[in-house]
């Protein structure tokens, strides 16, 4: 008994260290400031590994402070800073992959892009944020700024910026479905060739029974 005792608490033991683990991937993020006017600091842009369909996804969310609202964003990723849509190294947000230009002024805009690969990233996150040009002109947006998340220049003639992160690549319970894994479909299709695990895997199967052993 003293025995069962003794590996139930390290059992219990290696299942904080597994709920640990699962709490670290809230380090696989990445905040910069969003500087409108070269150098007016008007808020945010926050990058995060989700899940979504059991694919890493990068979550970018634009956030601004007050009195600042977003009228427009212009968003695009790749895996070479040269492959963001630009001409004699200025950027075109116009043709960046995202893009939406907002009637209702939004204080905060979420965009959600599928990993295509766990290789460094560059993004280039390009707003157009307005405000009043004072506090009796409350709801007056007579301010418009161009504004770019912070991070290294790009080779052109302007100020416009993009910035860097490498992805954690989370655990997202399933096979990553980066686009050069081709044969993923077919793995996704793949019958259950262990039906003693009721669809578990072999993980979950094993603690089951290493719990069933404690209980008895």
């Amino acid at each position: 008994m003293k025995l069962k005792i003794q590996l139930f608490m390290v059992f219990i033991a290696l299942m904080a260290m597994s709920v640990t683990g699962a709490l670290a991937e809230d380090d696989c993020q990445k905040t910069v400031t969003l500087y409108a006017g070269q150098n007016i600091d008007v808020g945010i842009v926050n990058l995060s590994e989700i899940c979504v369909d059991n694919q890493p996804t990068l979550r970018i969310t634009y956030e601004v402070d007050e009195p600042w609202r977003i009228a427009e964003t212009h968003l695009d990723v790749a895996t070479d800073p040269d492959e963001l849509p630009q001409k004699n190294g200025n950027p075109i947000p116009g043709q960046f992959t995202y893009k939406d230009k907002w009637e209702s002024y939004r204080e905060q805009v979420t965009y959600e892009v599928p990993l295509e690969s766990c290789d460094e990233t560059f993004i280039a996150a390009h707003a157009v944020v307005v405000s009043p040009s004072s506090d009796d002109k409350k709801n007056v947006w007579d301010v418009s700024e161009t504004a770019w998340a912070d991070g290294e220049d790009f080779d052109g003639n302007n100020w416009a910026t993009y910035f860097n992160y490498t992805p954690c690549c989370i655990d997202c319970g399933g096979e990553q479905n980066f686009e050069e894994n081709t044969d993923v479909g077919d793995e996704k299709d793949k019958p259950d060739n262990n039906p003693g695990n009721n669809g578990k895997g072999v993980g979950q199967s094993m603690i089951d029974r290493i719990f069933s052993f404690f209980m008895r």
